[in-house]
């Protein structure tokens, strides 16, 4: 099984927990680059077997995707499609944040405490 940071690289680890601090373009620049550059088998086995470990329905509802978004990319349609790219960016954020466990390290606001993640 594949996981995104093997596919896009562990260079992009530090820039993407940088990100998630200070949110910048160069960033999104950047996962759009290594998105686009990856090898689209890897990325399709990637997003397949982070839906075999995830509700596909509650993750798309959670990230505000289009439920034939998650079937399409289910079925191994192009992640890279300009249809999909910016589901599959936020797949790959998701992602790279369980993969990294960095969740688990980000400070949560006070008034966000009873919103569940």
């Amino acid at each position: 099984m594949s996981k995104i940071i093997d596919v896009l690289g562990q260079n992009i680890i530090p820039n993407f927990i940088h990100a998630l601090n200070t949110p910048n373009n160069q960033f999104d620049e950047q996962l759009n680059h290594k998105i686009l550059n990856a090898s689209e088998t890897e990325l399709n086995d990637a997003i397949t077997s982070f839906f075999n470990e995830v509700n596909a329905f509650e993750t798309a509802q959670a990230l505000d995707i289009h439920i034939d978004h998650i079937q399409a990319l289910q079925l191994g349609l192009s992640a890279k499609n300009s249809q999909y790219l910016s589901d599959v960016k936020k797949i790959v954020m998701l992602s790279l944040a369980l993969e990294t466990d960095i969740l688990a390290n980000l400070e949560i606001s006070d008034c966000l405490q009873d919103y569940p993640m």
